[in-house]
């Protein structure tokens, strides 16, 4: 009898770790990389895809190419503007932080690049410079909190037509693989820079547009990977936001295996969709999402489920 149930158990791992064999190699999900879209409100316009400090950020028809770039600047004197990828409604974003903003990565890039211009304006005589932060983090379920396991700085100095500028990515945890990134883009490092107090409140005005990750397996514009296969967050307390592969138009069937292979539950999606996956009914424990449309396996993606 042990023998039959050490075999099954057997079994079981072989069936997960077969279907975890497809996941190596997923990208960062960041759409809108060239700020080409946005969500024009009454009092506002955000990039979408995007968040932002709502005053002291906006659209701009100088492009460096296509229609728009997004650009971010000091408001009421002494206000930092900034923009993040990701949703950060829950609040508690700063410029350090790991806890909110970001979206699903699964490869460590090594680089960002884009391209920017600066204008100080009237800040006084100061030698401010734009800032960019880039975190790939982690989440630690020990800790229960994420860890930042590649980290990216970089100042910008003054310029008044477009340049590249490239951030180089530090790994910071060699052989961990993050789970997501948070790229933010600021108009000045930190509180201490400040408008002209004779001019009219804004200053340090940061333009942005057309940013790219490099990875270990070459440079990929960002939007170019939209509409991949992603789970975000991939530790689920309550639900998770689900990127639907693309497929030849057929529909998208998504089964959710635990570690003995068992089928928990099936879903069936449009293809290239945005879906809400809730974990309400399922154990606790470690999952494999797979997505797969007219017998085509689509690909596959670890969860754990608290």
């Amino acid at each position: 009898m042990k023998k039959h149930i050490l075999q099954f158990f057997l079994s079981g791992l072989l069936i997960f770790f077969s279907l975890l064999g497809g996941m190596k190699g997923g990208f960062a999900q960041i759409p809108n990389a060239d700020f080409e879209n946005w969500t024009v409100q009454v009092n506002d316009t955000t990039p979408e895809n995007w968040s932002s400090s709502g005053f002291g950020a906006s659209r701009s028809s100088n492009a460096q190419s296509g229609n728009y770039s997004v650009y971010v600047w000091n408001w009421y004197y002494y206000g930092p503007g900034y923009i993040v990828n990701g949703d950060i409604s829950n609040g508690g974003f700063t410029k350090f932080s790991t806890y909110v903003g970001g979206t699903p990565l699964s490869e460590k890039p090594t680089k960002l690049h884009g391209y920017y211009f600066y204008i100080l304006d009237d800040n006084g005589p100061y030698a401010d410079s734009a800032f960019v932060n880039v975190i790939a983090k982690k989440y630690n379920t020990s800790l229960s909190q994420p860890d930042t396991v590649a980290l990216g700085r970089l100042h910008l100095p003054p310029s008044t037509s477009w340049l590249p500028f490239t951030v180089d990515i530090a790994d910071l945890a060699p052989g961990i693989d993050p789970d997501s990134i948070v790229i933010s883009f600021w108009s000045c490092l930190d509180n201490n820079c400040f408008c002209d107090v004779g001019g009219d409140g804004n200053c340090l005005f940061f333009y942005v547009d057309n940013i790219s990750l490099e990875l270990p397996t070459g440079i990929l514009p960002i939007d170019d990977l939209f509409g991949k296969f992603s789970v975000f967050p991939s530790v689920i307390s309550e639900s998770a936001v689900v990127q639907v592969p693309k497929s030849d138009g057929s529909a998208v069937e998504l089964s959710l295996f635990n570690t003995l292979g068992g089928c928990v539950r099936k879903l069936s999606a449009a293809s290239g969709s945005k879906i809400s996956f809730s974990s309400d009914g399922i154990d606790p424990g470690m999952y494999i999402l797979k997505a797969s449309s007219a017998g085509k396996i689509l690909g596959t993606k670890k969860l754990i489920i608290q």
